[in-house]
């Protein structure tokens, strides 16, 4: 049954295990490594793929050791187990810790995991990828994929002009200071109307439009298919929040490890 016990503790946090089997010495040196090593890469290691595959690499080795260990250390010694305040005490705090909502934890650091769950930067995002964003970008220019935040809730699309540009759109051509954009990315996909359907005007076609101060226009990739600032959607250049770098999963394999672009 002891070996039951554990194997659940080293699961439920790396060091419990050993911290159960009064081996505090290298309990508090799991408990306490764990966290530091996502500290230090998600606050400053984790602007390649490569360097998050390492990451993830160490603490898949870290739990299995913190799993291996204490099991060794007790079938060798096989000490009497009895509950201590001392391992009572510590598991309290690293249930509570556990038990801290991540969402906000998260917002500390500024490398962060995200989930496409839309289609209006199809094809260079679809559903279901995921990827790994810088949350602490001091400045963008036009062309950058953009993550940003209204009504407490996170989108991403992409910066077209910014702050006094002029932007117009002729036949789903866009111009920037009446200079046609070169845009490799835009995906039209008509298929979503059926064959008596014309486009929409507001899709295909806008007026002059000068940008406002601090705010930024903004277009989806998937231009029949994105609620952007054709429809008058502008952001706040103080809403936005940080940039996509590189995709650590997608169902099209030949994307993981790429730079989002």
């Amino acid at each position: 049954m002891n070996y039951v016990i554990i194997v659940i503790l080293a699961l439920l946090f790396p060091g419990l295990g050993n911290i159960y089997i009064k081996d505090y010495r290298n309990g508090l040196i799991y408990i306490i490594i764990t966290p530091l090593l996502f500290f230090i890469f998600l606050q400053y290691l984790c602007f390649s793929f490569i360097l998050y595959c390492i990451l993830w690499l160490l603490l898949i080795i870290l739990r299995i050791i913190s799993i291996i260990q204490p099991l060794y250390i007790y079938s060798k010694n096989k000490q009497s187990l009895k509950t201590s305040f001392g391992f009572i005490l510590i598991v309290t705090v690293v249930v509570l810790f556990l038990l801290i909502p991540f969402n906000n934890v998260g917002k500390l650091f500024k490398y962060r995991s995200n989930k496409i769950t839309s289609k209006s930067m199809m094809t260079t995002l679809n559903p279901g990828d995921r990827f790994v964003g810088n949350y602490k970008v001091n400045s963008i220019k036009n062309g950058d994929i953009i993550i940003f935040e209204e009504e407490g809730n996170q989108f991403i699309s992409r910066c077209i002009a910014q702050e006094g540009d002029v932007v117009s759109i002729k036949n789903s051509i866009v111009y920037v200071n009446n200079a046609e954009l070169n845009e490799p990315y835009s995906y039209m996909d008509q298929s979503i109307f059926n064959d008596q359907d014309t486009i929409p005007d507001v899709l295909i076609t806008l007026a002059d439009y000068k940008v406002e101060k601090n705010k930024v226009f903004i277009l989806g990739d998937n231009r029949y298919n994105s609620d952007d600032s054709r429809f008058q959607r502008m952001v706040n250049k103080n809403s936005i929040l940080g940039k996509p770098i590189y995709f650590y999963y997608s169902k099209d394999r030949y994307k993981i490890g790429k730079i989002v672009k």
